[in-house]
Parts: C-alpha cells; structure tokens; sequence
C-alpha cells in the first residue's frame, strides 16, 4: 500500500523563496520530534537520606529527594554540554538537599529547600546554572 505523496511541487514568494507544501512541513516537524524523543530515556529516581551522599546517573531525572529523615547530598557527575537535572526537595521537615558538583565544576546554587525544586543544565563556560 503506497503512502499519499503529492507531487513535489513548489510555489514562488516574491521575494525569491519558495513556499513547501503543507504536507512537507509535517513530515520535517514529526520527523524532529521522533528524534529528539528517542535520544536519551529518563528515569524517575527516589531517594531518602539513607542513600546520601547520593550519585545522580545522568538517566536520574527528575531525582526526588525526601529529606524528611534527614539531609540529603546528591553529587553530579562531571557535565557536559547540554547535560540537565531536575533535582526535587520532597521533605517538609526543614531538611536540605546539597548538590556538590564534581572535581573543578562549579555550580550556580547548591542548596534545595523543602518543596522547592532546580533545573540544572551544564553549559561550557558557567558550568552547571539553573534553567
């Protein structure tokens, strides 16, 4: 069974550009997307004070942490361009979590109070910032 293909016509703008075809755009858009959705599977990760210092896999997202046993510190891998995070405070006890980043990265804000939560991506030149 053929798929509906119209014939690849292409319309002129005046200014010397060509106008696709609607179904052209579909199919470059849907495209886009089946590629980013099949890059990287994320997993939700949870984790208590009994599993600190904890270090966050780069699939760990969101991480939940649940500080009401007790503080919590999650540990990032070295970054790399494009890496991100989310890093959730699930505790309502006045727990902390700390991130600690590795070796010489450094990171724009450390610490998660209850119920708050950090975006995280790392980029080249200031390292790990919040989104």
């Amino acid at each position: 069974m053929a798929i509906f293909e119209p014939p690849l016509k292409q319309y002129p703008l005046e200014n010397g550009q060509w106008l696709r075809p609607w179904w052209m755009w579909f199919t470059a858009a849907w495209q886009d997307i089946v590629a980013l959705n099949s890059a990287v599977v994320k997993n939700t990760t949870r984790i208590t004070s009994a599993d600190s210092p904890y270090t966050i896999l780069s699939n760990d997202d969101p991480l939940i942490c649940d500080t009401d046993g007790g503080a919590i510190t999650v540990n990032l891998l070295a970054g790399t361009i494009g890496d991100n995070h989310t890093i959730k405070n699930a505790g309502s006890s006045g727990n902390d979590v700390t991130i600690v980043p590795a070796g010489s990265d450094t990171i724009e804000e450390n610490t998660i109070y209850d119920a708050e939560y950090l975006d995280l991506v790392f980029e080249t030149t200031e390292n790990w910032v919040v989104a």
